[in-house]
């Protein structure tokens, strides 16, 4: 079986394993949080989780990816997102 190539549904590749169990348990969680019926509230708390697991995501691919420039986006990923969660996270302590 070559690298990246699937055994029934899952991933082969252990760090592919890692980025898909990582995708579902985000997709999960987002899906378990109660919409508090303000869009804009929702859509920053949404958003904040969607940049979460994308900086997970992203160190996944750090530990386990070989290929340098795919490395370098993924940490272009983090830094860019982290801002981004702090942005959220500011907007929501003053919009509480």
């Amino acid at each position: 079986m070559q690298h990246g190539q699937m055994m029934g549904n899952a991933p082969a590749d252990a760090g592919s394993r890692q980025l898909h169990q990582s995708m579902m348990a985000g997709m999960q969680d987002m899906q378990r949080r109660p919409m508090t019926g303000d869009v804009d509230k929702d859509f920053i708390r949404m958003m904040r989780q969607h940049h979460l697991q994308g900086i997970e995501m992203a160190r996944i691919q750090l530990q386990n990816g070989d290929d340098q420039e795919a490395k370098r986006m993924a940490q272009k990923i983090i830094e860019e997102q982290q801002k981004e969660v702090a942005r959220f996270d500011s907007w929501l302590q003053s919009h509480q």
